[in-house]
């Protein structure tokens, strides 16, 4: 005769080992999100202080929020980041990544816009074109291509 108060006990230890082995994972995604929600509140104290946002500092966020698909985010982080005073090379790279993002949201309009922006200030590098051309394929406008 099978003794049932064994199989029940059996029954806890195998859902406690699942339980602890998945809160593992679920802690070191805790870990991840906390570490990067004090960057978060960390930017608040950056712009509050002097209004001045480095590169290094919008490379982490941008990273942050594209990591979270949080694109809302990085747009407005992006526009805060065009407002400043920086160099054209950099203005080119916030243009394709804003025009990435729109184009990631559906907004192809947008994202065109953002895409010709970069071209306009430097036509040469080839580098830039392909986002405007993937994009231009995709949605079937091959006479622009």
């Amino acid at each position: 005769m099978i003794n049932y108060n064994s199989l029940f006990y059996l029954y806890l230890v195998v859902v406690c080992l699942l339980l602890f082995f998945f809160a593992f994972f679920v802690s070191l995604q805790l870990k991840f999100i906390f570490f990067h929600l004090l960057k978060y509140l960390n930017v608040f104290n950056i712009f509050n202080e002097n209004f001045f946002l480095l590169d290094k500092d919008y490379e982490n966020f941008y990273f942050c929020y594209l990591n979270f698909s949080n694109y809302l985010l990085c747009i407005f982080l992006s526009e805060c980041y065009l407002d400043s005073n920086i160099s054209l090379l950099h203005k080119k790279l916030i243009y394709t990544n804003l025009g990435y993002l729109y184009s990631e949201l559906l907004f192809w309009e947008i994202s065109e816009y953002y895409y010709l922006q970069a071209l306009s200030i430097n036509i040469d590098n080839y580098k830039f074109n392909i986002p405007l051309q993937d994009m231009y394929y995709m949605l079937g406008y091959q006479e622009n291509i």
